[in-house]
């Protein structure tokens, strides 16, 4: 699965500009699994919102939904490491992204 990495100046156009390409990249599919795109967010709010503009762009409920949690990330790939802290965690997303 290829990291799509969004850069924006403002955090309210990150936001549309993720959720327009995680949206468009889903196309009409409705779940469940698989999906073509997943995203990862840190509040339900996010995962409101998104599912919100879902709805309004047509696509119905999903029984299985593309959207995780940052938290959910150790579960989903089998890391049974202890959690790395905010930091070290920014300094790989970082060399990853390099």
């Amino acid at each position: 699965m290829p990291l799509r990495i969004v850069r924006a100046g403002a955090t309210a156009t990150l936001w549309d500009r993720c959720l327009n390409d995680f949206l468009g990249s889903l196309g009409d599919h409705s779940g469940p699994s698989p999906h073509s795109a997943r995203l990862w967010v840190a509040h339900r709010t996010q995962r409101d919102a998104t599912l919100a503009a879902a709805a309004a762009g047509g696509l119905p409920g999903w029984f299985d939904p593309p959207v995780h949690f940052l938290s959910e990330l150790g579960r989903l790939f089998g890391i049974e490491a202890r959690p790395i802290g905010i930091l070290t965690g920014r300094l790989l997303v970082a060399r990853l992204a390099r």
